[in-house]
């Protein structure tokens, strides 16, 4: 049992407050066994979790199901699978609340030709929410070619982090297999904004 924790309690009905995980562009995070995900419970015994896995590869572990949308539930955690477009989902997540929202983006291409007009209508919504947003990047390259693809959008947003190697990148080198002489580590960096939030102040009377 996990301290303060009793076998009969579950933190999903009586916690306060739920701490909500967005991971955005979700590929080989949503395929993760749900225990491994279990390491958030033993560092915050008293907290509730739902992770949202939201895109059109977010698909639970271990199933076929080919259903759009799907709840898991695991001891204090709650897992959610949704394969729409996260344009289509960010309605019926909110409201949000910039405490204990925060959305994650996995090396997720802004920049790339491949992927950056596809991303163009989600982080609009995702700055207006005020939620903190951390994104990852295979190498030095990678993070600054998204980095640039931001500030050039002209967004009103703060910096929680500036680009820096994540001391929490995988270990594991990635072989390009059409050029060996090419390498990567999954999440090398990392950098973390949010919407512009404008602080009240009392005028001088």
């Amino acid at each position: 049992m996990m301290p303060g924790i009793t076998q009969n309690q579950d933190l999903r009905n009586t916690a306060t407050h739920t701490v909500r995980i967005f991971c955005l562009g979700a590929r080989a995070e949503s395929h993760l066994p749900p225990h491994i995900y279990m390491q958030l419970a033993h560092l915050f015994p008293s907290t509730a979790f739902q992770i949202h896995f939201v895109g059109p590869d977010a698909i639970p572990p271990h199933t076929k199901s080919k259903e759009p949308h799907q709840h898991v539930h695991y001891e204090q955690m709650t897992f959610v699978y949704d394969s729409s477009r996260y344009e289509s989902y960010h309605a019926e997540a909110g409201p949000f609340n910039p405490y204990y929202d925060v959305f994650f983006l996995f090396s997720p291409g802004l920049s790339h030709p491949a992927t950056k007009e596809m991303w163009k209508p989600t982080l609009p919504l995702l700055l207006d929410t005020k939620c903190a947003i951390f994104g990852t990047g295979f190498d030095e390259k990678d993070v600054m070619n998204d980095v640039n693809e931001i500030e050039n959008s002209g967004y009103e947003l703060d910096w929680l982090m500036k680009p820096r190697e994540n001391a929490f990148r995988s270990l594991k080198y990635e072989i390009n297999m059409m050029d060996v002489r090419q390498s990567a580590q999954c999440n090398w960096g990392i950098w973390g904004i949010r919407g512009r939030r404008y602080d009240v102040k009392p005028s001088d009377q």
